[in-house]
C-alpha cells in the first residue's frame, strides 16, 4: 500500500513489516507536436488548452535517486 510520498509496505516471509522508499528519476524529454489550425494564434491556443498530436519524442534518462538507500523496519 502506497502513502503520499511513495513509501510501501512490504510483508516478508517472516511476517515483520519494512518500509521500500521508491526512487526518483529524472528525464530530460524532447518532443515535437503537430496542431491543425488556420493560423499560429489559433495552434497555440490549441496547445495551451487541448494539446496536440505527438509526431516525435525523444526521451533521455538524466539520473536516478535513491530516496533511501537501506531497508528498515516499520516503526
Amino acid at each position: 500500500m502506497k502513502n503520499k510520498i511513495g513509501i510501501t509496505d512490504v510483508t516478508l516471509t517472516n511476517n515483520r513489516k519494512y518500509k521500500m522508499t521508491t526512487k526518483c528519476y529524472t528525464y530530460e524529454v524532447t518532443m515535437l507536436v503537430q496542431i491543425l489550425a488556420e493560423d499560429e494564434a489559433i495552434a497555440s491556443a490549441q496547445l495551451d488548452e487541448k494539446g496536440g498530436y505527438v509526431s516525435d519524442r525523444k526521451v533521455k534518462l538524466i539520473g536516478t535517486t535513491d530516496l533511501d538507500k537501506k531497508i528498515k523496519p516499520a516503526k
